[in-house]
């Protein structure tokens, strides 16, 4: 009997987790998009929109994944700098939508700040600690 409990515990914390992923076009041209660096649009449809997307790893990270073969000269410079720093330069808050998607409590703010980038095959990826996005807690849908 233990071991079926044991399996139902797992399967049931595998659903919890299960990651969803959300697209949004960013523009990264910091800011106020006047010039600068970071995010400053999550639903962009200008000509500088970066395909990006999104999703909310098991340690209370936020996930920004961006294919960088889908990148302009000037994007790819600002997302993969020689130091692999992603510099948002003012804090940002993310459209309620995506975070209802995610099932993350609202508001998501991407705190002003230097956060790593790490490139796994054609992928940039950055991790936003949600405990420093100010959203605490996951919501209980």
């Amino acid at each position: 009997m233990k071991p079926i409990i044991l399996t139902i515990a797992l399967l049931l914390q595998g659903l919890l987790y299960a990651q969803t992923t959300v697209e949004r076009n960013l523009d990264l041209r910091g800011r106020s998009c006047a010039g600068g660096l970071g995010i400053c649009n999550s639903a962009s449809t200008s000509e500088n929109a970066v395909p990006a997307e999104f999703s909310a790893d098991d340690k209370d990270n936020l996930v920004m994944r961006v294919n960088v073969t889908k990148l302009s000269t000037e994007n790819k410079t600002q997302l993969l700098n020689k130091n692999n720093i992603f510099v948002q330069d003012a804090d940002f808050t993310l459209d309620k939508e995506l975070s209802d998607r995610l099932g993350i409590a609202s508001p998501i703010i991407i705190a002003k700040g230097n956060y790593k980038v790490t490139t796994q095959d054609n992928w940039a990826i950055v991790l936003f600690p949600l405990q420093n996005a100010k959203a605490y807690s996951r919501s209980t849908k």
